[in-house]
């Protein structure tokens, strides 16, 4: 039997991957907390670079990479591109790469309660 398409993944599946790495770094949290955030759940890498202090795009790639490797580790997916596990990209003509949070992951996201007002989990708070 094949592993399911990522676009088949429900907000479940991302939560428990989520509470499974947990805690997760400040870093890690940071780049969630900024790309939730951000219009339409939609940024670039040097936007995200910007919202949590990196010098520049790259280095928000490579955090934001490894965290998205992570994920696939625990989701049992190896993909050639880790970051989509999280998002869908597109690069309007002449600009720089849109990253896009699956609707899935926001879900996830919403349900734990790490970045709104609801209760949850927080982020690097106790597992209850």
């Amino acid at each position: 039997m094949s592993k399911a398409s990522i676009d088949e993944l429900t907000a479940n599946d991302y939560k428990q991957a989520f509470l499974a790495l947990h805690p997760l770094g400040d870093h890690e949290i940071a780049l969630l907390k900024a790309h939730f955030s951000a219009p339409d759940f939609t940024t670039t890498a040097s936007e995200l670079a910007a919202a949590v202090g990196y010098p520049n795009w790259s280095s928000a790639n490579l955090h934001y990479g490894k965290l998205a490797g992570r994920v696939c580790e625990e989701l049992g997916y190896d993909l050639p591109l880790k970051l989509h596990i999280l998002v869908t990209d597109y690069r309007p003509e002449g600009g720089h790469w849109h990253l896009v949070l699956r609707a899935q992951v926001v879900e996830a996201l919403r349900e734990l309660g790490w970045f709104g007002p609801s209760a949850g989990v927080r982020p690097n708070g106790p597992v209850s």
